[in-house]
């Protein structure tokens, strides 16, 4: 789960809008993830992937902050899967739930927090950005550039301009309006100001580093 199109994303967004309920087999699994380890499961999805039909087991937490629990070094991160591996197939068989191949399973780790973030991003359009770059009022300011994955970046025409605008509390009082812009469209609030950071660059920069291509300035 990466993106806003996955289904797995899809799917779990339904639940968060209180549409659906994670599926009641799983639910056994997710409690005792949950109590063990101090952290809130929000849904899973079992599918099949690659020739041999590896099963798989995607297990997505809400926030950010509990998936990271499970994004440890390979070790611990392999121990914990080892874990939750166990138990499933432990759940499985007290109930006789036959339709879960659990041979070689494969689990995953997701973050719907992180998912609902990027599609809040791509919510934001270029109207919206140009409206601010004009509500902003300062001549200065090339384009708002939206980003996929993080909050827009702001370019100056000149590293000069920059350079006038660096001051903290000019760079404050923008960020807070493209922070302003983003919650318009974040649905289930998960955007804090104090973890809010706008990037500023210039016109000048973007052609000398980045050859004008916005392309290589979004891989970079």
């Amino acid at each position: 789960m990466v993106s806003p199109i996955d289904e797995d994303f899809k799917l779990t967004k339904l639940i968060k809008q209180g549409k659906t309920a994670m599926k009641a087999d799983f639910k056994p699994l997710a409690e005792w993830i949950d109590s063990t380890y101090g952290v809130r499961t929000m849904n899973m999805i079992y599918d099949r992937i690659g020739n041999d039909l590896r099963p798989r087991l995607n297990i997505i937490f809400e926030t950010d902050a509990d998936c990271d629990l499970f994004r440890t070094p390979s070790d611990l991160e392999n121990t914990k899967k080892h874990e939750i591996a166990s138990k499933f197939k432990e759940f499985i068989q007290n109930e006789t739930l036959v339709a879960y191949n659990v041979s070689g399973l494969f689990i995953i780790f997701s973050s719907f927090e992180e998912v609902a973030k990027i599609e809040t991003y791509w919510s934001v359009s270029k109207d919206d950005l140009e409206k601010l770059r004009l509500d902003l009022n300062k001549g200065d300011i090339w384009v708002i550039h939206g980003n996929m994955f993080a909050p827009p970046s702001v370019f100056f025409y000149t590293a000069a301009q920059l350079s006038k605008y660096s001051k903290i509390e000019i760079k404050n009082a923008i960020t807070r309006k493209c922070f302003e812009l983003i919650k318009k469209y974040d649905e289930f609030n998960y955007f804090k100001i104090e973890q809010f950071a706008v990037e500023f660059d210039s016109k000048e920069n973007f052609e000398n580093y980045y050859k004008g291509n916005w392309f290589n300035y979004d891989r970079r």
